[in-house]
């Protein structure tokens, strides 16, 4: 089989780009026509070494410039296709034809399938962990409300506490926030508003902060009754890979209407519109719309490798 590099950072595993590209990878290790190889690299040397060592018929960089500032038109001198996994993509920079980096990239691929694309940019589906459903008893006078991402005022987990708050007389709300390795965080911040945001005697924030592995994040995704990300709206922003964790947890799920969740607007209840409130009325159904597209999700072929072996 031919080899395909699969290239990540190595500078921090607090990064959005860094779990996506492995949960990329987890998806395509299993190939019967392509031997992945996952390299974390951080200079053009350590990727010649790697490239000189497997000689790739292609490979597949997880790329954002802040995450591979040495990755430049060197590559170019690479007998092999130079392939990027883009995040920052919209459908107005493709209708323009701006999203390329220069002639680095021979073509690209993108994981948000709402987009409409042609070209040198293909789509393909979402990575998700394949983990067991574990059942969990709704309990009613202590119900588990679960948000979690980076520091960023604009993640909303304030908007998250003032609608728990909003809607219960009693609950817990998990919140997770690890700090990010290249954003500045805005922890304290977060926390003064959120607590801000509880008037209510039965309403506890329990706020924890450590590093999880991509399965300890699942497992405490699963500990939750609803999870919620209610991010405020960016322009000009890609998709979040944080959704892929909820969809792994199979509970059910509310999200905001931020464009960087326009990728499920039609699979997932969107507050306003919609509130935690709803969903516990509507348990099942809700709980049974997250597993039906974790469902697809898994049972679906990854095309990430249709693509790869349609250029080499």
């Amino acid at each position: 089989m031919k080899n395909i590099l699969f290239i990540n950072h190595g500078l921090a595993k607090s990064c959005g780009v860094y779990a996506q590209g492995v949960r990329h990878f987890d998806s395509l290790v299993k190939s019967k026509k392509f031997n992945f190889i996952y390299c974390e690299v951080n200079s053009f040397d350590e990727l010649k070494n790697n490239y000189n060592k497997f000689n790739p018929a292609a490979i597949l960089y997880n790329y954002m410039p802040i995450v591979l500032p040495w990755l430049n038109g060197n590559i170019k001198n690479l007998n092999t296709k130079n392939v990027c996994i883009i995040h920052n993509i919209t459908q107005e920079l493709i209708n323009n034809g701006q999203f390329r980096y220069g002639t680095l990239f021979d073509f690209y691929i993108t994981l948000d399938k709402s987009l409409v694309v042609n070209g040198d940019i293909f789509k393909t589906n979402r990575p998700v962990y394949c983990v067991d459903f574990v059942e969990k008893s709704l309990n009613l006078e202590n119900i588990n409300i679960g948000t979690f991402g980076f520091p960023f005022l604009h993640k909303g987990f304030q908007d998250v506490v003032k609608l728990v708050n909003d809607n219960f007389e009693k609950a817990t709300i998990n919140l997770h926030m690890t700090d990010s390795y290249f954003c500045n965080n805005e922890t304290e911040k977060i926390l003064s508003l959120c607590y801000s945001k509880i008037s209510k005697s039965g309403i506890k924030l329990n706020y924890t902060n450590e590093y999880l592995s991509e399965m300890e994040m699942v497992k405490y995704l699963q500990s939750n009754d609803i999870n919620c990300l209610l991010y405020q709206n960016i322009n000009g922003v890609g998709v979040s890979a944080a959704i892929d964790y909820l969809i792994s947890a199979q509970r059910p799920i509310l999200i905001s209407k931020s464009q960087q969740f326009r990728n499920f607007y039609k699979d997932l209840p969107l507050w306003p519109d919609f509130d935690l409130k709803y969903i516990i009325e509507n348990y099942k159904y809700e709980r049974n719309r997250v597993q039906n597209i974790y469902d697809n999700c898994v049972n679906t072929p990854f095309e990430t490798e249709k693509i790869i072996e349609n250029y080499v």
